[in-house]
C-alpha cells in the first residue's frame, strides 16, 4: 500500500474549491433568469443548508451531551 503523505486531504480541498467556484459561476451568470435562480436556490442550496444543519445539530449535541434540546 502506499503510505499516506502529510497532505492526504489536499485533493478534498481542491475539489470542495472547485465546487464552490462552479457554484458562484453558475450563480453569477448573467444568462440566469429570476426562476431559475430561485428554482436552483430550491434545489442545491436548500438541500445543502439542510444537511449542513443536521451535521452541525449532530456535532453540537455531541460536544454537549447535557443538552437534549437538539
Amino acid at each position: 500500500m502506499k503510505s499516506l503523505e502529510p497532505k492526504s486531504n489536499s485533493g478534498h480541498e481542491e475539489t470542495h474549491t472547485s465546487a464552490h467556484m462552479t457554484v458562484n459561476r453558475n450563480f453569477l451568470s448573467p444568462s440566469l433568469t429570476k426562476r431559475s435562480i430561485t428554482e436552483f436556490v430550491n434545489k442545491v442550496c436548500l438541500k445543502l443548508i439542510t444537511f449542513n444543519f443536521h451535521i452541525d445539530c449532530f456535532s453540537a449535541s455531541q460536544s454537549f451531551p447535557n443538552k437534549s434540546n437538539f
